[in-house]
């Protein structure tokens, strides 16, 4: 590992480009808060199919924002835990905050994801239920980047121990996209008998691009000559750039996604939140879901894109390279590329993934959920990558206050532990705690926050007395709700 003070030049090399790219466009999954049973709307982009048996009668989502950083070379290293720089900071004590980088592992990842969420709601409508609900994102995705490029981008281009070798590179991407989606979800019980429940559920996504773009690299066999000097020998890649606009581009998005519950009492006649199942959720002994989420792309308009094929070129001087916006960069490429080819079209796809829940019911309020988080995008595209994810997670749970404690793998190395606190209708969280309270290698971040309003129990259902568990099937009590959707 190598490790420097963060303080001029070199702190802006390496944190300009990853700014610059998130400036042209969700933890990410949230995982503290995604798998309560209170959930409501932050059950849905996991898995659709929650909306169907969801405990809140109507949940309200008022405003919100997520934001998620995680990368396996830049660590922020420091003497005390975030909380202490803090508070030497507004001492006026310096701190002692440094940057590092890891270059043990050839190939570098990076992922970032910025959500602000709008209103929404989820709303149970008997054995039906439905959502809406509007959220801006941004993210970016880089992986296979090799360690040549990596300590290039961290040191800048005059690394002295790096010139004269010749790298052959090949196989990595680097793509970033913002955009507001707009979700419609419908969930769906699609079999109550015995102690079984099985539901389903689909959100359907127009989406509305703001910025993109895109790098993908077969090959890429250069050697940078001294501090002025590069010469490419061989590269072969495609790129995009679509210049951020409130409307520059335009597509459309799928969730789906199935569960089942072991139901701890029989469900045959089970109507969520009507009067004859005593206006309580039916209690699951462990529930597990499956889903594919962000299925689908935008196009994006007046792009500048192009492709390099066995291309070759010779930088005589890369330090006044001048570059002015996307024209400038296709510009440079068509200057200093042999068979190189220039075109408008952009496609970058969502970050699907394949997810899988379970959740265990330990006591009346106390829980274990387990999830994984997949990714499906290959190493060929321009399609964003999620991070792959692993998440444990111990809660305790009633209905006006819930505590969590996740602790979560990403790409399966460097576990984090996280918490989430839901005081009635606000909600705090992180997946990764510890950096305010111990001294760690930092190399993730992230924080999200919900104010909302839950409706808990149905108007058919108020005034009645709590009993504290679902009436037994065979009630001779009629349902409240319009019997057309039983």
């Amino acid at each position: 590992m190598a490790c420097v003070r963060m303080n001029g030049a070199m702190s802006r090399r390496i944190l300009l480009p990853l700014i610059l790219c998130a400036a042209q466009v969700h933890g990410q999954e949230q995982f503290g808060i995604a798998n309560s049973n209170w959930s409501g709307t932050d059950a849905v982009p996991l898995n659709p199919a929650r909306l169907a048996t969801q405990w809140p009668w109507l949940d309200i989502n008022i405003a919100g924002a997520n934001m998620f950083a995680w990368n396996n070379y830049v660590f922020l290293s420091k003497q005390h835990s975030l909380v202490g720089e803090i508070r030497n900071g507004m001492n006026g004590t310096n701190g002692d905050l440094s940057i590092g980088t890891d270059r043990s592992l050839r190939d570098k990842k990076l992922f970032s994801s910025i959500e602000f969420k709008g209103p929404a709601f989820a709303w149970s409508l008997g054995r039906t239920a439905i959502g809406l609900s509007m959220r801006s994102r941004s993210v970016t995705s880089a992986v296979g980047i090799p360690n040549s490029l990596a300590v290039f981008a961290s040191e800048g281009l005059g690394y002295s121990p790096q010139h004269g070798i010749r790298y052959p590179e090949s196989n990595f991407r680097l793509s970033c996209a913002a955009w507001t989606e707009f979700g419609g979800s419908i969930g769906r019980i699609l079999v109550a008998q015995g102690n079984t429940l099985i539901s389903g559920g689909v959100t359907a996504k127009y989406l509305m691009a703001h910025a993109g773009a895109a790098l993908q690299v077969d090959e890429f066999d250069y050697e940078v000559l001294d501090t002025a000097r590069i010469e490419v020998y061989n590269a072969r890649a495609q790129y995009g750039f679509a210049m951020p606009g409130t409307n520059a581009g335009k597509g459309f998005g799928v969730d789906v996604g199935f569960e089942y519950q072991r139901t701890e009492n029989e469900v045959d006649r089970y109507v969520p939140h009507s009067e004859s199942t005593g206006c309580k959720p039916a209690l699951y002994l462990w529930r597990f879901g499956v889903s594919v989420i962000d299925i689908g792309g935008m196009k994006f308009n007046d792009a500048v894109s192009g492709t390099l094929t066995n291309s070759t070129a010779s930088i005589p001087d890369h330090v006044n390279m001048e570059m002015d916006g996307a024209e400038g960069i296709d510009s440079l490429f068509a200057s200093d590329f042999t068979a190189y080819r220039s075109n408008k079209d952009l496609h970058i796809g969502l970050p699907t993934a394949v997810s899988i829940q379970y959740d265990r019911r330990i006591t009346n309020s106390f829980f274990i959920g387990a999830d994984l988080v997949q990714p499906m995008a290959g190493t060929q595209g321009t399609r964003l990558r999620r991070v792959a994810t692993v998440a444990i997670v111990p809660r305790f749970e009633t209905k006006r206050f819930e505590a969590a404690l996740p602790i979560v793998l990403h790409e399966y190395r460097k576990p984090t532990v996280g918490l989430m606190l839901r005081l009635n209708n606000l909600i705090l969280g992180t997946d990764n705690i510890l950096p305010l309270i111990a001294r760690p290698n930092v190399y993730s971040v992230d924080a999200y926050v919900r104010l909302k309003i839950t409706l808990f129990r149905s108007p058919f259902c108020r005034g009645r007395k709590d009993t504290g568990a679902t009436s037994k099937p065979g009630a001779a009590s009629m349902p409240c709700a319009a019997p057309t959707d039983r």
